[in-house]
């Protein structure tokens, strides 16, 4: 469990091992989670099935809420991710890879 706070958002991607949910608080959140397509206001609870490509970004400005991983571990993907951000790309998709992350 993690704070997010976006500015823009993750590209289309696939978790194969976990699922990903988000409470929003503030901001507004454009979503794509499988063929659906749909806009989260403060108060919403998104949740990002493993296994359906997804991706959300902030519309009119930064959103922050709660985001949820379950099982648990994505915490380490995303800190290694955090730090290898600006790597070439070939770095990124082998951390992506070793976390089950797949680019949809």
């Amino acid at each position: 469990m993690m704070e997010l706070s976006v500015d823009g958002g993750p590209p289309r991607h696939i978790h194969t091992r976990e699922d990903e949910s988000i409470y929003l608080f503030t901001g507004t959140l454009e979503v794509e989670c499988g063929g659906d397509r749909f806009r989260a206001e403060p108060g919403s609870f998104v949740f990002l099935p493993r296994g359906l490509p997804h991706a959300f970004r902030s519309v009119g400005g930064s959103a922050t809420g709660l985001l949820l991983i379950t099982p648990g571990w994505l915490d380490e993907y995303l800190s290694e991710l955090q730090e290898a951000i600006r790597a070439d790309a070939d770095e990124i998709k082998k951390i992506q890879e070793t976390y089950g992350i797949e680019r949809s």
